[in-house]
């Protein structure tokens, strides 16, 4: 099939040709590679294919023997692509300085943040790093004179962690596979933790030489291979932890998780083997199952947060009436709430949700700030009064005069 400007296009790829993942088919993003229009996933991926077709690493794509793991499983020799002139105007930020947002993987903690926050904080040119925990996205700033994209992942992935572009759909796919990885490993954990205790009950209320010595060592037999799928599949993540953590020199929480189970684990076999002490394989699948079962509250905990957050930074309104000629005349015209400026003089009619935060100059009305405060209670607000953006006006048209424009209102400050 053929374009309109006569190129072939691809439509037998449901898939990412750069990346492999699922291609929405509203997707407008395509590279023509080997005068085949292939399709893309989001611009990150279609400015990193273009890149590489501009430089001639078309061959790229034709001797590669598998596609990448997901955007998140950056090569650290492609790294230099995501320099490529084709990202300046994705990246450009205010004041001539460059910005943008990151999706950070691997972020178990607060100490994490500190350590992302902290190395970047070192890397030269970098301004501003601010790293929300909830969200697990990276805030930077730099100065492109100074500094290159590449040495911000690359900065990154020094400290144990993976950085790539944000993508809104691919950031959401990748937050559900790791809960639903989590959450695999849990019940895996909570099976065998389960299957071992049904062995060592009985043995530590039997009394003494009520149950004979041949059968307590086929109940450790068994508890030995009932453990294995928690040491082995559940409590991988400790273990990847902890090795990420010694290859930097950094000693994280990870590491003594996994010594205590590798020590209760092996010393637990050896006395199988031996057929003479203790073993402690119930203690070791209760400490998978119950560290395991933290993190997965924890993190759904988090992906709420995050979804809160998320409809914060959606409250504000696209749009708002502007007075122009206030007071001489109170004709509005409608306008881009990103356009508006201090001391803009706004109207905001029953059922409109306040553009910026402002100050009420004419009129009386009544608030509906539950997104902001919890309150479900409507709030009277008078001339005078301050109003937050956000808020919903429930009572009459009121005339504000903006305070402070929308990219710093109090609620993306929440956000």
């Amino acid at each position: 099939m053929l374009d309109a400007g006569g190129l072939a296009v691809s439509h037998l790829a449901l898939d990412c040709f750069h990346c492999g993942l699922p291609v929405s088919a509203a997707s407008a993003w395509s590279v023509v590679i080997d005068a085949v229009a292939q399709p893309m996933c989001c611009p990150g991926c279609e400015a990193v294919a273009q890149a590489i077709v501009d430089n001639g690493l078309t061959d790229y794509y034709r001797t590669r023997q598998s596609l990448p793991a997901g955007v998140a499983a950056i090569d650290p020799d492609a790294l230099g692509l995501y320099d490529a002139p084709e990202l300046a105007s994705h990246f450009q930020g205010k004041d001539g300085n460059s910005e943008t947002t990151l999706s950070i993987e691997g972020i178990r903690c607060a100490a994490c943040v500190w350590l992302i926050e902290k190395r970047l904080s070192q890397l030269a040119g970098v301004q501003f790093a601010h790293m929300n925990v909830a969200t697990e996205k990276l805030q930077v700033r730099w100065d492109a004179d100074q500094c290159k994209p590449s040495d911000i992942l690359e900065a990154v992935r020094e400290v144990g962690y993976v950085a790539y572009p944000f993508d809104p759909i691919q950031h959401g796919d990748r937050l559900r596979k790791n809960t639903r990885q989590l959450f695999k490993r849990l019940f895996v954990a909570g099976l065998s933790m389960m299957q071992v205790m049904m062995y060592a009950v009985p043995v530590y209320f039997a009394e003494a030489d009520s149950i004979e010595a041949d059968m307590v060592q086929l109940m450790r037999w068994a508890s030995l291979v009932l453990t294995l799928p928690a040491v082995f599949y559940s409590a991988q993540p400790f273990f990847q932890g902890a090795w990420a953590d010694l290859r930097r020199k950094a000693a994280g929480m990870d590491v003594p998780v996994a010594l205590g189970i590798a020590a209760a684990f092996a010393g637990s076999v050896w006395s199988t083997v031996a057929g003479e002490g203790e073993v402690y394989f119930d203690s070791v699948t209760m400490f998978i199952f119950l560290l395991l079962g933290s993190r997965y509250f924890e993190l759904v905990a988090r992906r709420r947060a995050a979804a809160s957050l998320e409809t914060l930074k959606h409250a504000l309104p696209d749009a708002a009436w502007l007075l122009t000629d206030y007071p001489t005349s109170r004709e509005a015209s409608r306008v881009p709430a990103a356009q508006l400026r201090a001391g803009d003089v706004i109207l905001a009619k029953p059922g409109d949700p306040i553009a910026a935060d402002s100050v009420i100059i004419d009129g009386e009305t009544a608030l509906d700030m539950s997104l902001l405060t919890g309150e479900s209670q409507p709030q009277t607000r008078r001339v005078g009064e301050q109003v937050v953006g956000g808020a919903v006006n429930i009572g009459q048209p009121v005339i504000l005069r903006v305070e402070r424009v929308a990219t710093e209102s109090t609620l993306l400050a929440l956000a």
